[in-house]
């Protein structure tokens, strides 16, 4: 009889050819043997015909003893022919289909557009023609945000493209990473693998797995993936299946992978949801309630889907009920747990998995004043040199705790995943008080020097200063970025009776706003600081704040009497003691409120602060004390309809400041304003000066663009539109009245808006003969003036309105727009002026009406 050697056996056949050497050698019956061995004998006629490539191991080690051979070898040998055969372990058991994939949540809602994005890029990976290895999708996104629901939906939807089946794993309850963990086995046994075949080494468990699928269709979901490491093994290497990943981290060195990022649902998509889950009769009884319900829930369906389960659950309320509940910001997280469903539980597991410098990041965030931050406020909360405090953010960027804002270097954190920081804050710890105080010196030094690069400049345009220049660049960009984050901060110190430094903020967030057009945030931020600026009992700085609000009540409301309050208790907290830093702002406050008194018409007040103020300012000798002196003549003549008188003066003041020996402070602000009175001079003038007119108003804009005076440039370019008109430079007066309009736009300012349209609606009226256009803007300019509570001009755009629809045969409308010119006038103090104007207008009507 030919030897036996288990030793040689390298392949299933030779495996098969020695058992069949054993066998002979018992010289017994297959009945026989079969009994021996406790072997069914259809199992031994397998072993021995070649049925079973290679034996289970079970059965390989009955037919062994039977056989009286050591079990050891023929083991080995066994294994040796899995690893040169693998497909041979699945023989006896048949084709295994696995069908391991969850059904998608029967209420999933929305995600239309992500939802055919990925069904196409997996379209195409599956049609393409130089396909290597298997295509794998990553859907990544925050805690909560709905990657594994939009993976499973996608899966439901590749179904029928995979016919051999689908394995799925969720991988962060995988005990045993790194590596695939227990996923392997568990993928390796639904495969068909006997559970005794499955190799020790993961390295073989990988091979294995890859092996089995190189002839198989599959769709394999890895859901929730700890990082690349996990992924890896489990990723087959073969074209025809395809593996749908969800991972809190983006997961960016894990290769041939396409990564998809999940954002929260829009305002559409999650009332829809709430709707589904909830309800949709009982949200739509409360519209108001549900909005605000999805608005607290920041759009993330998780927490989504937990309001709207306690909606079910509660019968008793309503989606206002829930939404006071949500309100209150300490409860909010507590509230969004329902049954095994916890919002602040998924942020735990992205949390807890932070090393202690980056969750010590995570948890001062919490700190942070508005809805972004920067780099270099991260690096001063943590007092880490920048690159470090990078590295930090880094990582919380990769979780999907923290994503990138709109500007470079600028970030932002889901408002409830900042709750849930602020839990795992303590407001009293050391650590959290020197952050904050970091924090607050950190605004109120950017803030200060900010205002002073850009509005306080001493520098001569005719000796340009290019550090000067880069130092208004920063600035510029620094509140650009934290213009809105200026206005929590400052909130926050108010709250905390922080004074001195509300004070100072709330001067800075004042001046900054006023000069931007943002009215209400600049009147806000002063009445905050003037309340601190009293507890200090602090005279300088109230009496800065109540300038600032002198200029608001005048430039914004037409409130020459509350005005003229303002900067009288400004001069009587100055005065008496006035130190020579505040000579130059007392003879501004009394010329402040000579222009008051002037519109207020009390002559005899507006001569005794003029006359104060120029003696003040002639104190400063020639320079800036002459031409401030000069400029406020100016101003009176030109508003007591001497405009003849005023332009060579304006044009002195002009020519004083610009001479390279003086040096003014808020140059661009003062010599803008020279410039533009006396462009609007030369306007006014009989017979006018445009060309003058317009060679000021050019030079005015160069300054609004230099300096960054937002607030200033839509009323230059209004002016540089008339003036360009006066010339009969239409097309050009066009083009500026829209740029007017773009510049109104990035600072909303309803008063500018209305005498932009008001403008642009008379061209097309007059000038056009386009009737239609004329009244779509004149609609515009009443609108935005009664926005801007300036009825006078809103009956005057009214009556225009009326006088264009007239043209366009439209009478009804014509008599609509006349009775809301008149009902305009009520809200008009002047009742002379009402009159004379109510005549006209009822003139007009009965006109119309016959």
């Amino acid at each position: 009889m030919a030897s036996i050697d288990p030793g040689r056996i390298q392949t299933a056949a030779e495996l098969r050819e020695q058992l069949g050497r054993a066998f002979d050698r018992q010289g017994l019956s297959l009945q026989e043997f079969a009994a021996k061995a406790g072997l069914s004998v259809t199992t031994v006629r397998s072993i021995l015909g070649g049925k079973t490539s290679v034996p289970h191991r079970g059965s390989l080690d009955a037919f062994v003893t039977a056989c009286g051979q050591r079990l050891e070898p023929w083991r080995d040998a066994r294994a040796r022919a899995v690893r040169a055969e693998p497909k041979a372990l699945l023989a006896a058991r048949g084709s295994s289909r696995p069908l391991q994939l969850p059904s998608a949540p029967p209420d999933f809602t929305g995600r239309t557009r992500e939802l055919g994005d990925l069904l196409e890029v997996c379209a195409r990976g599956r049609e393409s023609p130089r396909r290597t290895g298997t295509p794998a999708v990553v859907l990544t996104g925050p805690p909560g945000v709905g990657k594994t629901a939009l993976a499973l939906r996608l899966c439901e939807e590749l179904q029928g493209a995979y016919p051999d089946g689908g394995l799925f794993s969720r991988l962060r309850e995988d005990n045993d990473h790194p590596g695939s963990g227990g996923t392997l086995p568990r993928f390796l046994r639904a495969l068909g693998v006997d559970a005794a075949d499955v190799p020790d080494e993961r390295a073989e468990q990988a091979a294995l797995f890859r092996t089995l699928l190189v002839d198989r269709r599959m769709l394999i979901m890895l859901d929730d993936a700890v990082d690349e490491a996990q992924v890896r093994p489990l990723l087959p290497n073969s074209a025809g299946s395809l593996v749908v990943v969800t991972s809190r981290k983006a997961l960016p060195t894990l290769e041939g992978a396409t990564s998809h990022r999940l954002d929260v649902l829009d305002r559409q998509d999650a009332q829809a949801l709430l709707a589904r889950v909830g309800g949709p009769d009982r949200m739509a009884a409360d519209t108001d309630g549900s909005h605000l319900v999805a608005e607290l829930c920041g759009g993330l369906p998780l927490a989504l889907r937990i309001a709207a389960a306690r909606l079910a659950a509660r019968t008793d309320w309503t989606p206002s009920d829930l939404a006071g509940r949500l309100t209150d910001a300490r409860r909010r997280l507590r509230l969004l747990r329902v049954g095994d469903l916890d919002v602040r539980v998924s942020f735990e597991v992205s949390y807890r998995a932070l090393p202690e410098a980056v969750a010590r990041l995570f948890r001062l965030l919490a700190i942070t004043p508005g809805p972004t931050f920067s780099t270099a406020l991260v690096a001063v909360i943590v007092e880490l040199p920048l690159p470090d405090a990078e590295e930090l953010l880094d990582r919380l960027i990769l979780d999907q705790l923290v994503e990138p804002a709109d500007r470079p270097g600028s970030y932002r954190m889901h408002d409830l995943i900042k709750l849930f920081a602020a839990e795992l804050l303590g407001d009293g710890d050391s650590d959290t008080q020197r952050a904050a105080s970091a924090m607050f010196s950190w605004y109120a030094e950017n803030l200060e020097r900010s205002v002073s690069h850009l509005f306080s400049p001493s520098e001569r345009l005719n000796r340009p200063d290019p550090q000067a220049a880069a130092a208004r660049k920063t600035a510029r960009g620094w509140l650009d970025e934290e213009h809105t984050n200026l206005l929590y901060i400052l909130a926050i110190c108010h709250a905390r009776g922080l004074d001195e430094l509300t004070t100072r903020l709330g001067y800075g967030v004042a001046v900054l706003a006023r000069q931007r057009g943002l009215w209400e945030v600049c009147d806000d931020a002063l009445e905050i600081s003037l309340a601190a600026a009293d507890r200090l009992g602090d005279r300088h700085w109230r009496a800065l704040l109540l300038n600032q609000q002198g200029e608001s009540w005048a430039s914004h409301k037409s409130s020459w009497s509350d005005a003229a309050a303002c900067w009288q208790e400004a001069v009587a907290l100055l005065e008496p003691d006035c130190a020579d830093d505040a000579k130059g702002l007392v003879a501004n406050l009394h010329g402040r409120l000579a222009n008051a008194y002037r519109e207020l018409d009390r002559p005899e007040d507006e001569a005794r602060e003029e006359a104060t103020a120029t003696a003040l300012l002639a104190s400063f000798g020639a320079g800036e004390g002459k031409a401030a002196a000069d400029g406020i003549r100016a101003q009176g003549l030109f508003a007591s309809g001497r405009v003849a008188e005023a332009i060579p003066l304006l044009e002195s003041v002009v020519q004083e400041l610009e001479r390279p020996d003086v040096t003014v402070a808020n140059f661009p602000r003062v010599i803008l304003g020279y410039r533009l009175n006396l462009a609007k001079a030369c306007l006014a003038v009989q017979p006018p000066r445009p060309a003058q007119a317009v060679t000021q108003l050019l030079e005015c804009l160069d300054l609004c663009r230099e300096y960054g005076q937002e607030a200033q440039e839509a009323e230059v370019l209004c002016e540089l539109g008339k003036a360009y008109r006066a010339r009969g430079h239409h097309a050009r007066a066009r083009q500026a009245w829209i740029e007017g309009l773009e510049a109104v736009r990035a600072l909303p300012s309803p008063e500018m808006e209305g005498r932009l349209t008001y403008e642009l609606a008379d061209h097309f009226a007059s000038w056009k003969k386009d009737y239609a256009e004329a009244c779509a803007l004149f609609a515009r300019s009443a609108a935005a003036f009664s926005a801007a509570n300036q009825p006078g001009n809103q009956s005057s755009a009214l009556l225009r309105l009326a006088l264009a629809r007239q043209d366009l045969g439209d009478g009804k409308g014509a008599e609509t727009a006349l009775e809301e010119a008149l009902a305009s006038l009520e809200r008009i103090s002047d009742k002379a002026w009402v009159e004379r104007y109510r005549g006209y207008i009822l003139r007009t009507l009965e006109a119309l009406r016959r």
